[in-house]
């Protein structure tokens, strides 16, 4: 290769001063956001999300204020529940004013079934409950892996404190990289 190859592949074009740019400034955003607390990079350390999440997945949480708005079907951070230590993974499930019931082991919100019969997953009886109105700050948060998930039909309905953020990203492994929003 030629010295004036070589210069001419150097050479500094607008087109990659401009991506340069835009990928600093990407950087620059999501370490601001990182450091000051709006984003947490969390690993996760059960299966009561699984198949979803797994146990060993890096993922990524925004952090929620009290104005924004918690969606069923998100997933979340709930902070710990009593006797618990650690942050909690869960599907947001019943938002505030739907009524959750509980009707021959499965869950029914506003009356439609959501679940597969939990006998069947091996989910004790003893979390059974006839109906639940969900107040204006509640929200009932369940694992994907119902076999294996302490969550709302343990220890019952969340305020709207204890929910610490949204899940939106998985990073690692690799393999299974992307957006928690479409799950």
């Amino acid at each position: 290769m030629t010295t004036e190859q070589k210069n001419a592949r150097r050479r500094v074009t607008p087109f990659r001063i401009i991506v340069s740019s835009i990928l600093l400034l990407i950087v620059m955003v999501f370490w601001a956001l990182l450091v000051g607390g709006q984003i947490q990079a969390q690993e996760v350390i059960s299966s009561s999300m699984a198949p979803t999440v797994t146990k060993g997945d890096r993922i990524l949480v925004l952090s929620k204020d009290g104005t924004d708005e918690v969606k069923r079907g998100e997933i979340v951070m709930v902070a710990p529940a009593k006797d618990y230590e650690l942050p909690l993974l869960k599907r947001v499930l019943g938002v505030p004013g739907d009524t959750i019931s509980w009707i021959d082991h499965a869950i029914f919100v506003n009356e439609q079934p959501t679940r597969e019969r939990f006998e069947e997953k091996g989910i004790p009886n003893a979390v059974a409950f006839n109906s639940l109105t969900l107040r204006e700050d509640e929200y009932f948060v369940v694992g994907d892996n119902y076999g294996n998930s302490f969550d709302s039909t343990s220890f019952g309905a969340v305020t709207r404190d204890r929910i610490l953020g949204r899940a939106v990203y998985r990073y690692a492994p690799f393999s299974k990289m992307g957006w928690l929003t479409d799950q």
